[in-house]
This record gives C-alpha cells, sequence and structure tokens, in this order.
C-alpha cells in the first residue's frame, strides 16, 4: 500500500519529503483505525521531530485532492467505527484500489 501511494506521489511529480514519508506511514500502519489529524501528527511525529500539525493538514489535503485517501465525517462512517471528537470530526482512510 505504501508503495502504490509513493508510486502516485511521483507520478504527480510531488517531493517525497521525510514529512510526507512520515505522515504515510501513518496512514498506512492506523488505516484500520480511521486515523485523526491528531493521531497521525502523534505517530508521524516520533519518526520527524520537526512535524508542524499544520503540515500534516496540508499533507492530507493534498492526498485527498490527488485521490490517494479520502476524508470521511461522522455521518460517512460505519456505526461501529470509533473516532474522536478532539479531531474536529475529520478522519482520513487510504482509498482501495478499485478492481
Amino acid at each position: 500500500m505504501k508503495a502504490s501511494i509513493i508510486k502516485k506521489l511521483r507520478e504527480q511529480r510531488l517531493k517525497l519529503t521525510p514529512q510526507r514519508i512520515a505522515i504515510i506511514d501513518a496512514l498506512v500502519e492506523k488505516t484500520s483505525l480511521h486515523p485523526g489529524a491528531s493521531l497521525i501528527y502523534k505517530e508521524a511525529g516520533k519518526k520527524v521531530k520537526t512535524l508542524s500539525l499544520s503540515t500534516v493538514y496540508a499533507t492530507l489535503n493534498e492526498l485527498t485532492r490527488q485521490g490517494i485517501i479520502k476524508t470521511a465525517t461522522k455521518e460517512t462512517l460505519p456505526r461501529t467505527s470509533i473516532w474522536s471528537v478532539r479531531d474536529a470530526a475529520r478522519l482520513w482512510t487510504i482509498r482501495r484500489p478499485s478492481s
């Protein structure tokens, strides 16, 4: 999954910065949790100490624009999903490639 995300970023000629790689890693590792920006920031920050929350949001928005991830809201999540109100009800999930 990580390789396909990196491939898509390269195809779009987007830089693969350490911050973006750490954010992608956090998304891939926590995808089953429907991670919010705060969780992604916390996890990616373990790998890149200089990461800012604004970089996380900018990267998530860019990945959304590229069609790599999609934004989920409280209304679009299954009833069994657990999410955090502290994450402003914006959660990101990786889009599965269509067959």
